[in-house]
């Protein structure tokens, strides 16, 4: 993927505003932004695809949320975003607070992923 490649992280209780507000300001300023509605292939198993296509981006954006935070598949993801950049020094995990929510510390456990 191109250096500009931005895994997009985000509860689906804020689809509406991913797909209105954010892709297109995201696409507007050239980035290629891989997402769940469009990358995903039925069938297959989704935590398989989600660890497939982040490992493919080369920065992950996470909408944080409380829906966010309370998603043990968005805590995968974010878990896997800072494990690839834990000082963010990188520049690889774009954290993206859409709404108040406590930040959680990077250690907190979370709840398992399932394909269900």
């Amino acid at each position: 993927m191109a250096a500009d490649s931005i895994f997009l992280s985000y509860a689906h209780a804020q689809g509406d505003w991913v797909f209105e507000r954010l892709l297109p300001a995201l696409r507007g300023g050239g980035a290629q932004v891989i997402v769940d509605r469009e990358r995903f292939a039925a069938g297959r198993a989704v935590v398989g695809q989600m660890d497939e296509w982040q490992d493919a981006a080369a920065k992950t954006l996470l909408v944080l949320t409380p829906e966010y935070l309370a998603s043990a598949c968005c805590q995968h993801e974010m878990r896997r975003a800072i494990a690839r950049d834990p000082d963010f020094r990188d520049g690889r995990v774009i954290p993206l607070r859409r709404v108040a929510c406590p930040l959680p510390p990077r250690s907190s456990p979370a709840g398992r992923c399932t394909s269900t």
